[in-house]
């Protein structure tokens, strides 16, 4: 996608030990839901309590699509939400849009996690 410096790390306990040495490094984080030791909700509430990257947007990238993981992860303070594969289109969006907020210091959550059960509820009448 055109972007010259991308670093991956296997674990959410890697990437919040990075993160913290030079919090000013990352413009943006890309988790998967499912990784070890520490799922990517974990390391999104990480991130939030963290003063210095509190404001770090977070795209999630997973293969599981469920409404239950998308409420999770507007709780714990996502910034986007992409099904794998992602289009590349679609993650161009999302990353552009993270790029904005990044730049102008705008909170990066979806919505405040005091309204996950306004959508939980959607979901819910949309199911039923």
């Amino acid at each position: 996608l055109g972007y010259s410096s991308v670093d991956g790390v296997s674990s959410a306990i890697e990437a919040i030990k990075i993160l913290k040495a030079d919090p000013k490094r990352y413009s943006c984080v890309v988790t998967d839901i499912n990784m070890p030791n520490r799922s990517g909700v974990e390391l999104i509430r990480d991130i939030r309590t963290t003063t210095e990257l509190a404001l770090l947007p977070v795209i999630v990238l997973t293969a599981y699509s469920t409404a239950d993981n998308l409420i999770d992860c507007i709780q714990a303070g996502a910034t986007g939400f992409l099904v794998k594969p992602p289009r590349k289109n679609e993650l161009r969006k999302e990353l552009e849009r993270a790029r904005r907020i990044w730049l102008g210091k705008h909170d990066p959550r979806l919505c405040q996690p005091e309204h996950a059960h306004l959508l939980e509820t959607a979901l819910l009448q949309k199911l039923s």
